[in-house]
């Protein structure tokens, strides 16, 4: 009998070609391939990719009327599983474009409607306020549309989204309309790359993100739709929503556009996370509070929320890390021990926190708040570089260059000429300038009478001319936690250091390791950090280091450890501080004149007493008190429960007066007496 070949492809497997008559030679592989395949067909699923016939409970095959949008989740069976997707658009021949939820971006791929199934409770949020709803819908979805300027998928559509621009077809009534629901960019708004704006295309309005500033008429966007490659738009035909109008105005808004920008620019898809699915459903766990408008989050702050767990069969808390703030007051999350793939915005009404992680983001806020206002207070007060002040190389100051004033360094200084450069540019670009043209601060100018300033002034110079790129260590990002290890204490003004000691920094919820390479003018240190990407240097606060105890002893008897130049300085800071003008002013007078002082009002010994405070500042003037005292910080809260407290002991007038104005400044009511 003829060959059987044409029987499919088991005959592929045997180890010998098929004859009638012959059939106990098929081989041990070619019965399993036959099994598999009459497995298929059992469990209704072919080679070809159709939907299983046992489709899951709740769920419904996927048709050519359903309009279906990016983040829409749904389920395909493959391998014998059933597969989740994530909707990424839709092609004009109508199959869908979809990503393997928790698999790599190579994994997209393409796949015909009758593949897919969906959920019945996806399906009725796709069908809200759609052709079939009642009035009352459509009318909410309009006002939805409005409100946030962005519309829906297209029936049926080719991955361009709908709008209320797209109602009309004539141009005229289009952007009539658009100027009806969004705004234009006025001028004396700048800018920014990573806003969201509604751009006209080929006579039709679609949504986009700036991504380039070509010029001020002229912008280069990316648009919402994967079908549209990127282009160039004027001006006049860009409009965007009130709010982000007002987030462009609000000091600080423009950051929150930056991290959006980079995302769209490296076309990072985010996973949906919607109020409906992801609200709070379960009981709060104990010590948590919910997420408002007015918490105070930042870039890694640990936060809650419930979803359901497939492993376990219920709805649990699930620990998340927020990874971005967003301009509409939503957050960026990653899901802790989760793939990159579920990294997504949601709202903050969808969030939890514990009541240790609030305390620890309301201390950073408010010493941010306190870091600003320092900083404005010294840049507020500039005096001019009169002939008999004495500057080194690598003194800091305040510079009328070329492109405008900024903050510069001094380089070098021949006869009456300074050579100074920009921080902005790293050591580049050097410029000659006379010493009328130049402004310094009053914390600078005390510093340079200071003994051993020279030689960090000079170091520091030696670094700008090298152009030694520095890892920025924010204060408020790395102040460590109220709770410190057991036998640490916080390092503070009045704690001695010395190069190449260890100390120890948290970040991210651990602590790392560091070491001391420098001690700079400005009582702050410079230190290298090891970590798994490399070596981090940079220069960091005192206040955001932590020391063992049993360590400082031994430096208080070390002749080569330093404290803070500027302990008990303030007095003399703020004498020539209040006699000093502004920008613009002439002082030179004031510059030169030296405090009168009768006598040496340093000497003797004197305590700090703590008498009372205000309700609200009980963790404020803790942190201050842990602080000046070296103390944890858990103590000293306990302690303040029994004023009056004593807050230092045996230091001299100066340092008394200035641990009196910062317990002050933190709320508290306080007195120097001498012992």
């Amino acid at each position: 009998m003829k060959h059987l070949y044409r029987y499919g492809p088991v005959v592929m497997f045997c180890k010998r070609p098929l004859y009638a008559g012959n059939l106990s030679r098929i081989s041990t592989v070619g019965a399993w391939v036959l099994a598999v395949c009459l497995l298929g067909l059992i469990v209704g699923r072919d080679v070809s990719g159709q939907v299983s016939s046992r489709i899951p409970s709740g769920y419904v095959q996927v048709t050519k009327e359903m309009s279906l949008v990016p983040g829409t989740r749904l389920r395909i069976y493959q391998s014998f599983k059933w597969n989740d997707l994530s909707v990424l658009g839709v092609n004009k021949d109508g199959s869908i474009h979809v990503r393997f939820i928790g698999k790599p971006e190579s994994w997209d791929n393409d796949f015909k409607r009758s593949s897919l199934i969906i959920s019945q409770e996806d399906l009725d949020i796709l069908n809200e306020g759609g052709p079939k709803a009642d009035a009352e819908a459509v009318k909410k979805k309009e006002k939805m549309v409005r409100e946030s300027s962005f519309g829906e998928k297209a029936p049926g559509g080719d991955g361009e989204k709908t709008s209320v621009f797209q109602a009309e077809p004539k141009e005229p009534e289009e952007k009539t309309e658009a100027q009806g629901s969004l705004d234009l960019i006025p001028r004396d708004v700048e800018v920014v790359v990573g806003i969201p704006v509604r751009a006209k295309n080929k006579n039709e309005f679609n949504d986009a993100t700036v991504v380039a500033i070509v010029d001020r008429d002229t912008y280069r966007v990316q648009w919402d739709s994967f079908k549209i490659p990127p282009s160039e738009v004027k001006r006049s035909e860009v409009y965007v929503v009130p709010r982000v109008l007002e987030v462009l105005r609000q000091p600080g808004g423009k950051e929150l556009f930056a991290s959006r920008a980079d995302r769209v620019i490296r076309n990072v898809r985010s996973y949906p996370y919607p109020t409906s699915k992801f609200g709070i459903r379960l009981p709060l766990p104990k010590d948590t509070v919910k997420v408002t408008a007015k918490t105070p989050l930042r870039i890694g702050a640990k936060v809650r929320l419930n979803n359901y767990d497939s492993v376990r069969l219920q709805i649990r808390w699930w620990d998340a890390t927020v990874d971005g703030l967003n301009w509409d007051d939503s957050v960026r999350i990653h899901i802790d021990g989760q793939d990159r793939a579920f990294d997504g915005e949601i709202a903050r009404e969808c969030l939890i926190i514990t009541t240790q992680e609030l305390t620890r983001l309301e201390v950073i806020a408010r010493e941010e708040a306190l870091i600003a206002e320092q900083t404005n207070e010294e840049w507020e007060n500039l005096v001019v570089v009169a002939d008999e002040v004495k500057l080194f190389r690598g003194t800091p100051v305040y510079a009328e260059m070329e492109d405008g004033p900024q903050d510069a360094t001094v380089l070098d200084i021949i006869g009456d000429r300074l050579h100074v450069v920009s921080d902005a540019t790293g050591g580049n670009g050097t410029q000659e300038l006379f010493r009328d043209q130049v402004k310094i601060r009053v914390k600078v100018l005390e510093a340079l009478k200071l003994p051993g300033t020279e030689a960090k002034l000079l170091r520091r110079a030696q670094r700008i001319t090298e152009k030694t790129e520095d890892y920025p260590f924010p204060t408020a990002d790395f102040l460590p936690p109220p709770e410190l290890p057991r036998g640490s204490v916080r390092v503070g003004d009045a704690t001695p250091l010395e190069i190449g000691q260890r100390l120890k920094l948290f970040r991210n919820a651990q602590w790392w390791d560091l070491e001391i390479t420098d001690l700079n003018w400005d009582g702050s240190v410079r230190i290298r950090v090891n970590t798994r990407q490399g070596q981090l240097v940079g220069d960091i606060e005192r206040r955001c280091l932590v020391m063992e105890k049993s360590h400082l002893a031994a430096l208080e008897k070390s002749t080569r450890a330093e404290k803070s130049p500027f302990l008990g300085l303030a007095k003399r800071s703020g004498e020539l501080k209040s006699g000093s003008a502004s920008k613009g002013s002439d002082p030179t007078e004031e510059v030169k004149r030296e405090p009168a002082e009768q006598g040496d009002p340093s000497s003797g010994e004197f305590k700090v007493v703590l008498k009372s405070f205000g309700k609200s500042k009980k963790i404020g003037l803790a942190q201050q008190v842990s602080d000046l005292s070296g103390e944890p910080f858990g103590d000293c809260l306990r302690i303040l429960g029994s004023l009056p407290v004593e807050v230092m002991k045996g230091v001299s007038k100066r340092e008394a007066e200035e641990g009196v104005r910062k317990l002050r400044a933190a709320g508290g009511e306080a007195e120097a007496v001498s012992e």
